[in-house]
């Protein structure tokens, strides 16, 4: 027997010759110590996404290897062969926290040799921006014994339904300390228990499912309750 070491990749040929100089049929051997070659490697939307979107992944290089993956997050996942001959495709999910993540590709082919290719494709994860409901518009109100009476329009949003609105009041225009929110998206609303001959200033914003207020409050009005006056005897 005999052990061939340390052979360059590429065709060898090996024979036998004995003492009396005969030599046996050579036999051909194609040595590969070459890891796979990453042809292409394209990841699916591309630029910045979303939490948990989806990614679509696909590599190429020689067909037929024993594993395809890549990893992201220090997670791998396995390519599987597609349709296209030596092409390697999966479906991931972006991770859940924004922020800049790398991808890597791990490809072994049949002799194992292996290629582990770090940082192939850079992926930005953003969460979007929500959309604030629009300023409330058509504040008004009726001052009344202890109270004021308001009414105005509903707010028309871009993204999420409007779930109430957050009335702001006070005893200054610019100091609207206090607040209260409607039940639901109603148009209307009476602040009570307030001190009659004292005037307050109010406005409002929208609040959406999200949470979200309007980026700006509406109108700032100013009324005064007063208490009925008294019948003259």
């Amino acid at each position: 027997s005999f052990d061939a070491r340390g052979l360059e990749s590429g065709p060898h040929s090996f024979y036998v010759m004995s003492d009396d100089s005969t030599v046996s049929s050579s036999v051909a051997v194609l040595v590969d110590t070459l890891p796979p070659v990453l042809n292409s490697f394209s990841v699916y939307p591309e630029g910045t996404v979303k939490p948990g979107e989806a990614l679509k992944i696909k590599a190429q290089s020689e067909p037929e290897l024993e594993e395809a993956k890549v990893r992201l997050q220090g997670i791998e996942e396995t390519l599987l062969p597609g349709a296209d001959l030596g092409t390697y495709e999966a479906t991931l999910p972006a991770p859940q926290t924004a922020g800049r993540f790398s991808l890597d590709v791990i490809l072994v082919d049949k002799l194992a040799n292996k290629a582990e290719l770090l940082n192939q494709k850079s992926l930005t994860v953003a969460a979007p921006k929500l959309v604030a409901p629009p300023k409330v518009e058509g504040l008004t109100g009726k001052a009344g014994n202890g109270s004021i009476a308001l009414d105005w329009q509903a707010a028309l949003p871009k993204e999420n339904p409007i779930a109430h609105y957050r009335i702001y009041y006070g005893f200054h225009f610019d100091q609207l300390n206090e607040k209260v929110n409607t039940e639901g998206p109603v148009t209307t609303y009476t602040l009570s228990a307030l001190t009659n001959d004292t005037q307050y200033f109010v406005a409002l914003k929208a609040v959406d499912t999200k949470g979200t207020e309007s980026e700006e409050m509406s109108v700032t009005i100013a009324a005064t309750p007063t208490a009925p006056a008294t019948p003259e005897v």
